[in-house]
C-alpha cells in the first residue's frame, strides 16, 4: 500500500508496512462500529460506511465563509494557524510511521 501525500508543494510517497496496514484497517473497523452504535437505525455495512467517509468533506477542502472587510485579516490568520496545526500533526504521524518502518 503506497501512501501519497503533499507537503510544502512537494509530493511524497511511502510504502506502508503490513503492521501499519492492519492498524489502519482496525482503526476504520472500530470507527464503523462506533458509527453503527451511534446510529442504530441505519443498517450500514463497512463498505457503505467507507464510501460515506470517502465522500464526506474534509475540513481543509471546505470553502471558506464569506469575508467581512473588518474581520478579513483575523479570519485569514486563524485559518493559517489551523493549517499549521494540521501539518504539524501530519508530520508527527509520518515521523511515527517512518520510525516503525525501521
Amino acid at each position: 500500500m503506497i501512501f501519497n501525500f503533499d507537503l510544502g508543494g512537494k509530493e511524497y510517497s511511502m510504502d506502508l508496512s503490513p503492521s501499519l496496514r492492519v492498524a489502519i484497517a482496525r482503526h476504520l473497523i472500530g470507527l464503523h462500529k462506533k458509527y453503527c452504535a451511534a446510529n442504530p437505525d441505519e443498517n450500514i455495512d463497512l463498505e457503505a460506511y467507507l464510501t460515506l467517509v470517502e465522500r464526506s468533506p474534509h475540513p481543509e477542502n471546505e470553502a471558506a465563509p464569506p469575508d467581512d472587510d473588518d474581520d478579513y485579516v483575523d479570519e485569514e490568520i486563524l485559518l493559517l494557524g489551523e493549517l499549521v496545526k494540521r501539518k504539524d500533526k501530519m508530520i508527527d504521524a509520518l515521523l511515527e510511521a517512518l520510525g516503525k518502518l525501521k
